[in-house]
Order: structure tokens, then sequence, then C-alpha cells
């Protein structure tokens, strides 16, 4: 397999700041960055805890896929992230293998992403991300 590692957890929260602020002043990570994803209608924040990161995301709109899990399973862990070489072809093995890969993004250079859906992980959504592809 092409894993690597993993890369964050993330989060989903009603109260981005709120959330953050527990993290980084309770628990003595640090923030190393905040974006606002548009296309997903959310905000999204990294904090570094140690070697490791966690991603907090908050909905800015009712109808945003983090809203939506909000609703349906509460706050907390919305994902897992793994750090991956070679996405491409660890898609083509794991569709192979009968596994749902959704949310495919790959056309960047900097990052190509893609999601094993919940059905074939355990109820887990998995993020697929490799950073620094070159074309």
């Amino acid at each position: 397999m092409n894993i690597e590692g993993i890369s964050h957890i993330g989060i989903a929260a009603s109260k981005l700041d709120e959330t953050v602020s527990f993290f980084t002043e309770i628990l003595g990570g640090e923030l190393v960055s905040r974006e606002w994803v548009d296309d997903q209608k959310l905000i999204s924040a990294m904090v570094k805890l140690g070697d490791d990161c966690i991603e907090i995301m908050e909905s800015t709109d009712r109808d945003g896929i983090i809203s939506k899990y909000i609703a349906k399973k509460g706050e907390g862990i919305h994902h897992i992230s793994l750090r991956v070489k070679d996405i491409v072809g660890l898609i083509g093995t794991l569709e192979k293998k009968g596994i749902c890969v959704i949310g495919k993004q790959l056309n960047s250079s900097e990052i190509k992403m893609a999601f094993i859906s919940p059905r074939s992980a355990f109820g887990i959504l998995i993020e697929l991300v490799e950073f620094g592809v070159k074309k």
C-alpha cells in the first residue's frame, strides 16, 4: 500500500473559535492555519499538537456539509486523513478491491485528495491526501 501515515484528524464543530481555544489554550496546541473553503462552505483551522494535527471545521452555511453532518451525528470526529503516495494508483487498487472512493479531487499540482466512503470503511470517512504532487 502507498499509505505513509496519518495526516490529521478532522473535527466537525459548531463553534470554531471555542474549539480552537480548547485545543490551543487548554491542550497547548499551536494554530498553524485558518482558511475559508468556499466550495465546501466551511472554515477550517489546523492545530498542531506535538507532531500531529487536528483540523477543526465549522460550516459557513446551513446547507454546508459540516452543518448537515452535525445535524445528523453531532459535533466530534468527522474524518481521519491519511498521507499517501501515488493516490491515483491507490484509488485504482482500492476500487479493484470493491472499495467505494468518493469526492476525488485529482487536478491540483499541490494536493490531490479523495475519500473512502464510510459505507466501505465501517462507518469511518477516510480522506486520502497526496501533497506536493508534480504534474
